[in-house]
Formats: structure tokens, C-alpha cells, sequence
């Protein structure tokens, strides 16, 4: 099965980031829970980057976006949980 990729588009740069690993995900969490969607976004920015235009990972005008952005590759089934 081909990885899943994503683009990311701020203002004429762009970069293609690969779909986030269990570890990635994992250190995400606790800084979505704290709100910290930049720092979690650049994390997720950093560990999957393929290629794209290195602004969007120096420029704070670019990377502030594209990390918000990037937090929505997080994605998860439905669970439930039923007690018996």
C-alpha cells in the first residue's frame, strides 16, 4: 500500500509531508491537549517532511500556518467502549 501524503499551501510555497507514524502521533497529544497547535503542527512538520520549499520550516510567516494545517493530517476512527 502506497503511504498516504499531504500538501500543504501557504501564499505560493508549498511542502509534501508523509502521513504521521504512532510516535509522531504519540508526542502530539499532550500538545494538542495544551492547545499548542504550532508546536505540535512543526513537530508533525519536521518528522514527515518528503520536500517542499524550506521557508515553510525557517520562516515563521510560512511555518505558522503550514503547522496549524498540518495538525489536521491527525486523524481517527470512532471507538467505542462498552462496558459488559
Amino acid at each position: 500500500m502506497p503511504e498516504q501524503t499531504f500538501t500543504i499551501e501557504v501564499e505560493g510555497k508549498s511542502c509534501t509531508i508523509k502521513k504521521p507514524n504512532r510516535q509522531v502521533v504519540e508526542s502530539c497529544l499532550p500538545l494538542l491537549a495544551q492547545k499548542k497547535l504550532i508546536t505540535a503542527g512543526e513537530l508533525i512538520i519536521n518528522a514527515c517532511w518528503i520536500d517542499g520549499d524550506e521557508e515553510i520550516k525557517t520562516d515563521d510567516d510560512y511555518l505558522m500556518p503550514a503547522a496549524i494545517a498540518a495538525t489536521d493530517v491527525l486523524e481517527f476512527k470512532n471507538a467505542e467502549l462498552k462496558k459488559n
